[in-house]
């Protein structure tokens, strides 16, 4: 048998070396056809020849400044930031005093369970040491330490409580005002005396 290209002796079911490099130039050629051409890069303002212009592309994610107005009812979650919304350019604007009067009622709502919480330890500290002196008779040393460490106890349970409902609202209303929706908060929502 002899090669079709070179006209060689190959043997029987052997390829010939020129056939094996023959095809594997025309692969190379062909995938370079294929290929997009080599990017080129603009010359930097020192490399520039004189009279040419340097074009620099503006950059690919702009960030955006955020909006005063939606910062502005994000805040009025936040204690008495609520403040912010009466300013003169947002007073007028309905989506702002509607998340206003949610922050209002979110202030006033955990105001009052913190005056709830000390009407509680109060009474629960007079009512352990009242019940104490009864079952004792007496009027020992000891009692004061164990109703201030029952009443610390409870406070701070008291406490934990208040700051998961505040942070659970407030994360709630925070995230209706970055989605500019008018959607109320759960249970006191609807209350909302400033709209």
């Amino acid at each position: 048998m002899f090669c079709q290209i070179c006209g060689g002796q190959v043997p029987e079911g052997m390829v010939c070396a020129c056939t094996v490099n023959n095809q594997q130039q025309q692969t190379v050629q062909q995938a370079a056809q294929s290929a997009p051409p080599p990017i080129q890069q603009q010359p930097m303002p020192s490399q520039q020849q004189p009279g040419q212009q340097y074009y620099a592309p503006p950059p690919q994610n702009p960030i955006a400044p955020p909006d005063p107005k939606v910062t502005c009812m994000k805040w009025s979650y936040i204690f008495v930031f609520w403040l912010l919304c009466f300013n003169k350019d947002y007073k007028d604007d309905p989506l702002v005093r509607f998340h206003a009067g949610q922050g209002i009622m979110l202030t006033i709502v955990t105001a009052a369970l913190l005056v709830a919480r000390d009407v509680i330890i109060s009474s629960f500290s007079y009512m352990i040491s009242l019940m104490l002196r009864m079952i004792t008779f007496s009027y020992l040393s000891s009692f004061p330490r164990i109703v201030d460490n029952a009443t610390f106890t409870i406070g701070l349970l008291i406490n934990a409580g208040i700051l998961t409902f505040y942070l659970i609202f407030m994360f709630t209303g925070i995230s209706n005002a970055s989605k500019k929706i008018m959607k109320p908060l759960p249970i006191f929502g609807k209350v909302a005396f400033y709209k």
